[in-house]
């Protein structure tokens, strides 16, 4: 789906953010599905929320507020990038079976 108004292909994009944000939410590679919105909310910020192209006031505040709303989820998306989606994840879990695995082919 295009929208015209903005120039954004919504259709393609959205995939990026399901799949994300389905990464996020079960903590299963986290940090891959948090680039996967970080590269969806780079251009859909922009092109979808450009508050400064805006002459009537009070979409001047709602697209200045949701621009910003934008840049704090991808804030977040770049923080779990680095640290990663954390203890009560799917990733450790997988992490903590993999080293007692390890543990119990070595020491029988």
């Amino acid at each position: 789906m295009f929208n015209q108004k903005s120039g954004v292909c919504q259709g393609d994009l959205s995939y990026l953010a399901l799949a994300g944000g389905l990464s996020l939410l079960l903590g299963y590679r986290a940090r891959l599905g948090a680039w996967l919105l970080v590269v969806f909310l780079v251009p859909v910020t922009l092109m979808m929320h450009a508050f400064w192209a805006v002459s009537d006031p009070a979409l001047f505040s709602i697209q200045l507020t949701l621009f910003v709303r934008n840049l704090l989820m991808l804030g977040a998306a770049l923080f779990i990038t680095h640290a990663g989606a954390g203890s009560l994840s799917l990733d450790a879990l997988l992490v903590e079976r993999e080293l007692d695995r390890e543990a119990r082919t070595v020491i029988p």
